[in-house]
């Protein structure tokens, strides 16, 4: 009789639990689809003042870094980590890698300061600014 009762106990605690699991599980994908990174589309002038989108990018590698010209030592550091990735993967048989700077500053990161800076890293690296508005739209 323990072992029945006890059993039904174990089972039935076994029952709840994954039925919890399964509930958490379904309400992060419905959060992940909230947030819908990369459903969106963009329009922002590149370093030579030339207007790309997503669309530009579609069927292609994309690695992404956002970021601002006048940042001290973080961004410099990672913009030479990913030039380093992207000269690493060109020597590689994988497809080519696009590097994109994206600021998080575009009143103060034109198009003349993004050209500037992004000349100091890899030479596919492509800086993408663009006026307050067009970020709020974009956000």
């Amino acid at each position: 009789m323990t072992l029945l009762v006890g059993g039904a106990i174990i089972g039935t605690w076994l029952y709840v639990h994954e039925e919890k699991q399964q509930k958490l599980q379904m309400q992060r994908i419905e959060q992940l689809r909230k947030v819908a990174i990369g459903q969106g589309d963009f329009c922002l002038l590149d370093h030579t003042g030339q207007r790309r989108t997503k669309k530009d990018f579609l069927g292609q590698w994309v690695l992404l870094y956002f970021g601002f010209t006048h940042c001290p030592d973080i961004c410099p550091d990672e913009l030479e980590k990913m030039s380093s990735v992207v000269k690493l993967l060109d020597e590689s048989n994988l497809p080519t890698m696009q590097p994109l700077f994206i600021t998080v500053d575009p009143e103060r990161d034109d198009v003349a300061a993004m050209a500037k800076y992004i000349r100091d890293f890899h030479p596919r690296l492509i800086g993408l600014t663009g006026t307050p508005e067009e970020y709020r739209e974009i956000s």
